[in-house]
């Protein structure tokens, strides 16, 4: 089913991750994870619900991407404070000059050397604000988180964008078969 030519599971998915992101400004953490997981499972979403095709969905979730992380740039601008705020802008600009030097030039190994670490250090910002708000974020601890992010992080920037692997075909694959199980 189609209106304007957009098929419905794509309008339904697009409405979520517009909507989604706002929940950052009432619950941090678990919007900020929220709209991550979203992002995570759009397409799975789309392809479940079997309500159209989600052809020419890689330049709507792009921007979509962007937006959400928008939104959690502009919630640590206007609510933290010292080096956790100064790291999550750094780490948001440096995720946009990424983005727009791979948009122009589709350079693959450019994702290596801007990886999405804003949005691992952001969750992790928001998880110290909710669960420890004593805890001091200092240059030896943001060092060490940093760290960890960043071979995490590379891990998956060379699984999904240089060896080109998708894990989610294989998730789409697995939740098929599960809701065709239940459902028959």
């Amino acid at each position: 089913m189609e209106i304007f030519g957009v098929a419905l599971g794509v309008i339904i998915v697009t409405l979520l991750r517009l909507l989604v992101p706002f929940t950052i400004f009432r619950w941090p953490l678990w919007g900020g994870i929220a709209s991550a997981v979203l992002d995570s499972v759009d397409i799975i979403i789309i392809y479940l619900m079997d309500l159209g095709d989600f052809k020419n969905y890689h330049g709507t979730d792009k921007i979509l991407d962007t937006y959400f992380l928008v939104f959690m740039a502009y919630y640590s601008w206007r609510n933290w404070k010292g080096l956790g705020q100064k790291i999550s802008l750094g780490l948001f600009g440096w995720r946009m000059i990424g983005f727009v030097a791979f948009e122009i030039t589709g350079t693959r190994w450019l994702l290596l050397v801007f990886p999405n670490l804003f949005l691992w250090w952001w969750i992790f910002v928001a998880w110290q604000n909710r669960f420890k708000p004593t805890w001091t974020i200092t240059n030896r601890r943001a060092g060490i988180v940093l760290a960890v992010m960043i071979g995490l992080e590379m891990l998956q920037e060379t699984i999904l964008h240089i060896w080109q692997l998708h894990p989610v075909t294989i998730m789409q694959d697995f939740f098929t078969d599960l809701w065709n199980g239940l459902v028959g």
